[in-house]
């Protein structure tokens, strides 16, 4: 009768063993260090309107977690061992809040939950957000469509595609944090100059 006990217990323990074969998952986070414009660059004669950002759309790749790279542009996988704190269009949906709030262009900018009325909305769709390794060479690659919509007349008042490459030397998971998070910066620059190249104004 011991044998079956025993059995059961070496089984559980080469489980335990096997299980600490396996490295702990390395997690990254976007946190592209900001340098926007101070808002003190408001103008009380001419109100700046108020922004409202849409819910970030994307294909189900960069709704979870993994982190992506391609191979020659069609072959398409994750490293196994790391992963973002949050999905992508989750963590940019934060970082593009926060950095149009301080591009000080905005009387406010508005997440998808508030409540209160906007004179403008923001739509966007992450298109790629990856490293991409083509001919060994080593990018990572951030490509994402902007709407902006009139929420008073209801109707685009302009479209705008932003597709930002920063090459890498060693396509680490941890490089391609880094690079994506400069690709985040680089972007949030060009959409907030943009922006401000629409000279729009609130009620």
């Amino acid at each position: 009768m011991k044998h079956p006990v025993a059995l059961t217990l070496l089984v559980l323990l080469l489980g335990g063993c096997a299980t600490q074969s396996v490295p702990p998952a390395a997690v990254y986070t976007l946190a592209p260090d900001f340098d926007g414009a101070s808002a003190s660059a408001r103008k009380p004669h001419n109100p700046d309107p108020i922004l409202k950002l849409a819910p970030i759309r994307s294909t189900r790749p960069f709704t979870s977690t993994r982190m992506l790279y391609m191979k020659n542009g069609i072959e398409q996988n994750s490293f196994a061992y790391s992963r973002w704190s949050d999905s992508p269009v989750a963590m940019l949906q934060l970082q593009l809040t926060e950095g149009l709030n301080r591009s000080g262009r905005f009387r406010a900018v508005l997440p998808p939950a508030a409540a209160m009325k906007s004179d403008l909305v923001l739509e966007g769709t992450l298109l790629d957000f990856s490293l991409h390794l083509d001919d060994g060479q080593a990018a990572a690659v951030m490509e994402i469509r902007f709407l902006l919509l009139d929420s008073r007349q209801r109707k685009v008042l302009a479209s705008q595609l932003f597709r930002t490459r920063v090459p890498m030397d060693k396509p680490s998971p941890a490089a391609t944090a880094e690079a994506l998070n400069q690709a985040t910066r680089m972007t949030l620059q060009q959409l907030t100059g943009w922006l401000a190249g629409l000279r729009l104004s609130g009620n």
